[in-house]
């Protein structure tokens, strides 16, 4: 009996933890350029709400984006030192995503020997990343 009991906690773990819903999209940030949010794990919610907070402040509460509630949210430079998350409902229970912290690019200066013209920002694995219509001479 132990033993079916545990199977049961188990399962219905596995399955609601296999219903939280993956939120990807690219956390830098350029001016001019829209980024978009989706929701990667396959599974249709009944609801979406997709929620923001600022990212440097302790106390800050996630606050509900007006108009985003769909499996995609367009982001935008404008939403710089926030942090997203998407909460959906599926069969009547609520579920919360990963969060994604938006950054703003760096502007001008940045190199010592070259002259860097408009906007990027340095990613650890990539290297230098240039934003559309920039430049280093």
């Amino acid at each position: 009996m132990k033993i079916f009991i545990s199977f049961i906690i188990f399962s219905i773990s596995i399955t609601m933890f296999s219903q939280v819903p993956v939120i990807e999209g690219d956390p830098y940030l350029c001016f001019n350029t829209d980024k978009t949010a989706t929701v990667s794990n396959n599974i249709i919610y009944d609801t979406y709400q997709c929620y923001s907070k600022y990212s440097f402040e302790d106390d800050s509460t996630y606050q509900p984006i007006v108009g985003a509630t769909t499996s995609t949210f367009v982001y935008n430079a404008l939403m710089e030192s926030l942090t997203i998350k998407l909460v959906t409902t599926l069969n009547g229970i609520s579920y919360e995503s990963n969060t994604i912290e938006l950054m703003q690019e760096f502007d001008n200066g940045i190199f010592v020997d070259n002259t860097f013209n408009g906007e990027g920002w340095f990613d650890p694995d990539q290297g230098f990343v240039l934003c559309l219509e920039s430049s280093i001479t």
